[in-house]
Parts: structure tokens; C-alpha cells; sequence
């Protein structure tokens, strides 16, 4: 589990939390479980930028215990109105929808580590 924040003049206004699934395998599945961004900062590119900094950080961190990413998962529901976004900025695409989940439909996304081609 990994918690990271964005900070602006000394106050956070962002958080991310990303889980890895599965024990830890040589080829990681982590889940961003949770992230919020307080709506005056909202549309302002800072959860782009969490998301994009923190999956980083991720990434390092598996590669100091001689692990890689292989997907991330990520779970919203139809009001949060993000499926876009997460498509956008993890290349996520939709694996499943559930319907009639809490206040609408709840979406599973995937997006898969691109993988160099061999030389």
C-alpha cells in the first residue's frame, strides 16, 4: 500500500492510494484504490499529475524488489463520470460494468504495461 499527496502552499489538496493485488509476484497488479483532489483544485491537471508521479514512484519501488508493473486495475462508478479520464491518462480501457451498483454503473478498467518491443 502506498499513500502520496499533492501539496499546494502547505496544504494538501490531493491524495492517491494504490494497492498491489496478489501478494507480490515478479509481475505486479496494482489497484489505484482511492483518489480525491478538493474541488477547489479540481480541473486544475493536479490528479493527472498525482496519478502520474505516484505510478512512478510505484514503478520504482517494484523494480528495488526486482518486480516490474504489469497492469493497473481501477474501479469508478458511472456518476464520477471518470472512465474518460482514466482512459486518458493510464491508457485504462473498460474490462467489465456492472449495473445497478450503489447510484448507477460501476466500471472495471485495465491498463496494461507497455512492454518495449525486443530489439
Amino acid at each position: 500500500m502506498q499513500y502520496w499527496v499533492a501539496v499546494v502552499s502547505g496544504t494538501v489538496v490531493a491524495y492517491i492510494l494504490w494497492l498491489e493485488k496478489g501478494g507480490f509476484r515478479r509481475d505486479a497488479v496494482v489497484e489505484l484504490e482511492q483518489i480525491a483532489v478538493r474541488s477547489a483544485h479540481r480541473g486544475q491537471g493536479v490528479g493527472e499529475a498525482l496519478i502520474r508521479a505516484s505510478l512512478d514512484g510505484v514503478r520504482r519501488s517494484l523494480r528495488a524488489r526486482g518486480a516490474q508493473l504489469k497492469l493497473v486495475e481501477v474501479t469508478t462508478g458511472s456518476e464520477q463520470g471518470a472512465v474518460g479520464f482514466y482512459a486518458r491518462v493510464l491508457g485504462a480501457e473498460v474490462a467489465a460494468r456492472i449495473p445497478d451498483v450503489f447510484r448507477g454503473e460501476e466500471y472495471i478498467l485495465i491498463a496494461r504495461e507497455r512492454t518495449p518491443a525486443p530489439s
